[in-house]
């Protein structure tokens, strides 16, 4: 899958779009009740939340560098072994 958009500007169609491509790859393949983890700068793939927030996140902020590799969001390792995580988390912790 071609990531070039991620080094494009944030406020460029192609980068929206790009961002869209990744969410709806994030959604269907590592989703936990209808969220997913934060892949910004600002948040690390600590906390979790629903798209639209963070789509936000990701215009406003940007990907973590280097991110290329969407471990976090369902994309499977070199492996071939799904690297799709399923922590456990309190409520406490939404945003």
């Amino acid at each position: 899958m071609d990531r070039s958009w991620m080094k494009l500007s944030r406020v460029s169609n192609a980068y929206r779009n790009g961002v869209q491509t990744f969410l709806n790859f994030a959604f269907q393949n590592a989703s936990q009740e209808n969220m997913i983890l934060f892949p910004c700068k600002k948040c690390g793939n600590i906390n979790w939340h629903i798209r639209k927030v963070v789509y936000e996140h990701l215009i406003v902020d940007g990907f973590i560098r280097g991110y290329k590799k969407w471990i976090f969001h369902g994309e499977c390792t070199s492996s071939g072994t799904s690297s799709t995580i399923n922590p456990t988390y309190p409520d406490t912790d939404y945003h």
